[in-house]
């Protein structure tokens, strides 16, 4: 999965993103739904590093298996925590 960030809000240090690529046997995602890959981005406070992140382009492996059982249907899924005036502007696609 890549994900291409544009904006991202981390000013007052409290701000967190977990971007996520989700798959199901259900194409509405009514049940279900297994993580399969994903990404935290945001203040280095809320992260398990000392780095905040900033614009770029983030490539996360996935497989659309897991334990054995492929989910045929994904979507993106984007968490937010923290005290959020603008946000995140990002793009994910899935590429080779």
């Amino acid at each position: 999965m890549v994900v291409d960030v544009t904006a991202i809000e981390i000013a007052t240090n409290d701000k967190g993103y977990r971007i996520s690529l989700q798959g199901s046997s259900n194409a509405d995602f009514s049940d279900t739904i297994e993580e399969l890959a994903g990404v935290e981005l945001g203040a280095a406070e809320v992260l398990n590093g000392d780095q905040d992140n900033t614009v770029g382009r983030y490539i996360v492996p996935v497989r659309t298996e897991r334990n054995g059982t492929v989910w045929p249907y994904v979507r993106v899924y984007t968490e937010v925590a923290g005290t959020i005036a603008s946000g995140i502007n990002c793009t994910a696609l899935l590429e080779k």
